[in-house]
Order: C-alpha cells, then sequence, then structure tokens
C-alpha cells in the first residue's frame, strides 16, 4: 500500500511540475508576444511619424518651389510692365522732342524769313465796311463787302488795314496785340484819325462795325513792319 501511495504521490507531483512549466512557459510566451506586438507598434509609429515628417517636408518644399515660381513669375511681369512703360516714355519724349523741334524751326522759318524792318509801339483801331463815312472799297479800291482778307503770293491771308501814307499800299504788317494774339495784316486803306503823330497808328478791318465796336481799341500794340509796299 506504501508503494502505491508513493506511486501516487510521485505522479501527482510530476503532474504539478508539469503543470507549473506549462504555466510558466505559457506567462513567458505571452510576455514575449506582448513585448514583441509592442516593439512592432513603436516600429509602426515610428514608421508612420517618419511618414508624417516626410510628407510634410515634402509639402514645404512643394510650397517653397511655388513661392519662388511665383516670385520669378511676378519679377517677370514686372520687368515687363517696367520695361513697356519705359519705351511708351521714350516714345512719348522722342514725339515731344519732334514736335517741339518742328516748332523750333517754324518759328526760326518765320523769323528768317520775316525781317522786321521797322518796330514801334501804338494804338490800334477798329472798323467795319459799313462803318459812317466807309464804303464797301478800300482807298485802294479793293473790295471789302464781302471779306477782310487780302490773299498775299508771299504772306498768305492777310487782315486789311488803313495805315498812314508813309506806308504804301501793300505794307505787310505784323501787329502783337498782347502775348497771346499777334495778326497779320496788309496796309489797303486810309483814315482820318490814322497815321503817324494821329490818334491811332493802324486801323483793323472786321466783318461788320458792330464787331469792331465790340473789339474796340487797343493801347501798347507793337507794330513790326515786315515789307514796304507791294
Amino acid at each position: 500500500m506504501k508503494k502505491l501511495y508513493k506511486l501516487i504521490f510521485s505522479g501527482i507531483n510530476i503532474s504539478l511540475l508539469l503543470l507549473i512549466g506549462i504555466l510558466f512557459m505559457s506567462t513567458d510566451l505571452q510576455d514575449k508576444t506582448l513585448l514583441v506586438n509592442n516593439l512592432n507598434r513603436d516600429k509602426l509609429v515610428n514608421s508612420n511619424q517618419l511618414t508624417k515628417q516626410e510628407v510634410v517636408v515634402h509639402v514645404t518644399e512643394v510650397k517653397e518651389e511655388v513661392k519662388k515660381e511665383v516670385t520669378v513669375i511676378d519679377k517677370s511681369q514686372t520687368s515687363k510692365t517696367t520695361k513697356e512703360t519705359n519705351k511708351t516714355e521714350e516714345k512719348t519724349t522722342t514725339k515731344k522732342t519732334e514736335q517741339t523741334k518742328k516748332e523750333e524751326n517754324i518759328i526760326k522759318e518765320e523769323i528768317e524769313k520775316y525781317t522786321v524792318l521797322e518796330s514801334f509801339k501804338g494804338k490800334l483801331a477798329a472798323y467795319g465796311p459799313d462803318c459812317k463815312g466807309c464804303s464797301n472799297r478800300t482807298s485802294s479800291g479793293f473790295d471789302i463787302s464781302k471779306t477782310i482778307y487780302y490773299n498775299d503770293p508771299e504772306y498768305g491771308q492777310l487782315r486789311i488795314l488803313a495805315g498812314d501814307k508813309k506806308y504804301p499800299y501793300g505794307t505787310v504788317v505784323n501787329l502783337k496785340i498782347d502775348s497771346t494774339t499777334t495778326i497779320k495784316g496788309i496796309v489797303l486803306d486810309r483814315g482820318g484819325d490814322i497815321g503817324i503823330g494821329k490818334k491811332f497808328q493802324f486801323d483793323l478791318l472786321f466783318s461788320s462795325q458792330k464787331e469792331a465796336a465790340s473789339f474796340g481799341s487797343k493801347n501798347n500794340v507793337t507794330f513790326e513792319i515786315l515789307r514796304l509796299g507791294y
């Protein structure tokens, strides 16, 4: 009986030992599995973080590239606009310079062509063909019923003037009435109050006495004699 009990006890001990061993191995396996899982999870997290960082870096680089491209385009557009503006300004300046030169040449030609023989200041009167004592013809016989101009082959269209006998018919006079008004006239008429040492030095013809009255008389007019007679 004793042997039987020993055998049973030994069997129980062996079974307990086996059970304890199995339990220990199972616990160790779970711990190892958990450790492996934790390591895998950390790797996965690290991998995700790395991927996120790479994505952020990549996006940042793309943004920087886009900014560079936009800056280059803006600089290009600005440079293009500046060049176009400069070209426009150059063209405008050139046009102004050319126009100024033309005007200067015209003035120079006028000065060279029209030599002033005599210059003095005096008073200018105005009259119309319908004035009291006037007729439709000047004292030189020129018909003024339809015109107040005379077409001269040398000076072109001129206003008709009454002047002193010192100045023969056909004398051309430049009238500088003020700083902005200059009229070229030709002596084709005479007048009682018109002449050297009289009330008026010259008398300018208008279409009617009403217009002449509206113009009135002018003081301090500069008279330049450009030609004596025809």
